[in-house]
Protein backbone atom coordinates (compact mmCIF):
# COMPACT_ATOMS: atom_id res chain seq x y z
CA UNK A 1 0.00 0.00 0.00
CA UNK A 2 2.86 2.38 0.82
CA UNK A 3 4.43 2.03 -2.62
CA UNK A 4 1.06 2.77 -4.25
CA UNK A 5 0.68 6.02 -2.26
CA UNK A 6 4.27 6.97 -2.96
CA UNK A 7 3.80 6.46 -6.73
CA UNK A 8 0.58 8.50 -6.65
CA UNK A 9 2.20 11.40 -4.80
CA UNK A 10 5.19 11.30 -7.21
CA UNK A 11 2.71 11.54 -10.05
CA UNK A 12 0.98 14.44 -8.26
CA UNK A 13 4.30 16.26 -7.91
CA UNK A 14 5.10 15.83 -11.61
CA UNK A 15 1.65 17.13 -12.51
CA UNK A 16 2.11 20.15 -10.24
CA UNK A 17 5.48 20.85 -11.87
CA UNK A 18 3.88 20.65 -15.31
CA UNK A 19 1.27 23.23 -14.29
CA UNK A 20 3.85 25.36 -12.42
CA UNK A 21 2.10 25.09 -9.08
CA UNK A 22 2.61 23.40 -5.74
CA UNK A 23 0.47 20.87 -3.90
CA UNK A 24 0.16 20.69 -0.13
CA UNK A 25 -0.78 17.53 1.73
CA UNK A 26 -2.82 18.36 4.82
CA UNK A 27 -2.53 16.08 7.81
CA UNK A 28 -5.79 14.47 8.72
CA UNK A 29 -6.97 11.10 7.46
CA UNK A 30 -5.75 8.20 5.39
CA UNK A 31 -2.05 8.19 4.71
CA UNK A 32 -1.72 11.71 6.11
CA UNK A 33 -3.15 10.90 9.55
CA UNK A 34 0.30 9.94 10.83
CA UNK A 35 2.76 12.82 10.77
CA UNK A 36 5.82 10.57 10.80
CA UNK A 37 4.57 8.76 7.68
CA UNK A 38 3.84 12.08 5.99
CA UNK A 39 7.35 13.32 6.76
CA UNK A 40 8.79 10.06 5.38
CA UNK A 41 6.72 10.40 2.21
CA UNK A 42 7.76 14.02 1.62
CA UNK A 43 11.42 13.16 2.23
CA UNK A 44 11.32 10.24 -0.19
CA UNK A 45 9.61 12.22 -2.94
CA UNK A 46 11.79 15.29 -2.28
CA UNK A 47 10.01 17.59 -4.73
CA UNK A 48 9.69 21.38 -4.48
CA UNK A 49 6.22 20.90 -6.00
CA UNK A 50 4.86 18.77 -3.15
CA UNK A 51 4.84 19.96 0.44
CA UNK A 52 2.76 20.04 3.57
CA UNK A 53 -0.02 22.14 4.97
CA UNK A 54 0.93 22.43 8.63
CA UNK A 55 -2.26 22.32 10.72
CA UNK A 56 -2.14 23.85 14.18
CA UNK A 57 -4.03 20.97 15.77
CA UNK A 58 -1.36 18.90 17.42
CA UNK A 59 2.17 19.31 18.73
CA UNK A 60 3.37 16.48 16.49
CA UNK A 61 2.37 18.51 13.43
CA UNK A 62 5.29 20.84 14.12
CA UNK A 63 7.47 18.14 12.51
CA UNK A 64 5.93 19.14 9.17
CA UNK A 65 7.33 22.69 9.34
CA UNK A 66 10.40 22.01 7.15
CA UNK A 67 8.00 20.84 4.41
CA UNK A 68 5.36 23.53 4.92
CA UNK A 69 4.16 25.43 1.88
CA UNK A 70 1.04 26.55 3.74
CA UNK A 71 -0.05 26.74 7.37
CA UNK A 72 -3.58 26.37 8.68
CA UNK A 73 -4.39 27.71 12.15
CA UNK A 74 -7.53 26.00 13.37
CA UNK A 75 -8.78 27.42 16.66
CA UNK A 76 -11.61 26.41 18.95
CA UNK A 77 -11.25 27.89 22.43
CA UNK A 78 -9.13 30.41 24.32
CA UNK A 79 -8.24 30.84 27.97
CA UNK A 80 -8.41 34.15 29.88
CA UNK A 81 -4.89 35.06 28.65
CA UNK A 82 -5.82 34.62 24.98
CA UNK A 83 -4.03 31.29 24.52
CA UNK A 84 -5.64 28.64 22.34
CA UNK A 85 -6.50 25.69 24.58
CA UNK A 86 -6.83 22.86 22.04
CA UNK A 87 -3.62 23.24 20.01
CA UNK A 88 0.01 24.02 20.79
CA UNK A 89 0.33 27.33 18.96
CA UNK A 90 3.73 28.18 20.52
CA UNK A 91 5.24 24.89 19.28
CA UNK A 92 3.78 25.31 15.77
CA UNK A 93 4.90 28.94 15.47
CA UNK A 94 8.38 28.12 16.79
CA UNK A 95 8.67 25.27 14.29
CA UNK A 96 7.64 27.57 11.43
CA UNK A 97 10.20 30.17 12.54
CA UNK A 98 12.92 27.52 12.80
CA UNK A 99 12.03 26.30 9.28
CA UNK A 100 12.25 29.90 8.01
CA UNK A 101 8.64 29.76 6.82
CA UNK A 102 7.43 33.05 5.32
CA UNK A 103 4.16 31.92 3.75
CA UNK A 104 0.55 32.54 4.58
CA UNK A 105 -1.23 31.24 7.66
CA UNK A 106 -4.94 30.78 7.11
CA UNK A 107 -7.30 30.93 10.09
CA UNK A 108 -10.25 28.63 10.63
CA UNK A 109 -12.24 29.34 13.76
CA UNK A 110 -14.32 26.33 14.84
CA UNK A 111 -15.36 27.43 18.32
CA UNK A 112 -18.66 28.36 19.91
CA UNK A 113 -17.99 32.09 20.36
CA UNK A 114 -18.81 34.78 17.83
CA UNK A 115 -16.75 33.88 14.71
CA UNK A 116 -15.33 37.40 14.25
CA UNK A 117 -14.12 37.35 17.86
CA UNK A 118 -12.47 33.94 17.38
CA UNK A 119 -10.77 34.97 14.15
CA UNK A 120 -9.44 38.22 15.65
CA UNK A 121 -8.24 36.41 18.78
CA UNK A 122 -6.47 33.80 16.62
CA UNK A 123 -4.81 36.51 14.51
CA UNK A 124 -3.64 38.33 17.65
CA UNK A 125 -2.20 35.12 19.07
CA UNK A 126 -0.33 34.35 15.84
CA UNK A 127 1.02 37.90 15.75
CA UNK A 128 2.19 37.68 19.37
CA UNK A 129 3.97 34.39 18.69
CA UNK A 130 5.48 35.43 15.35
CA UNK A 131 8.61 36.85 16.95
CA UNK A 132 10.79 34.88 19.35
Amino acid sequence: MWSFHRRCRCSDARLAERFRTRLALESGSGITQYVDRMVQLLREINSPFLGACLRFDGEENAALAPFAIHAHAASRAFDALGRETTADYPACMAALRDADYHGWISIQYEGNAEPVFGIVQTAELISALASP
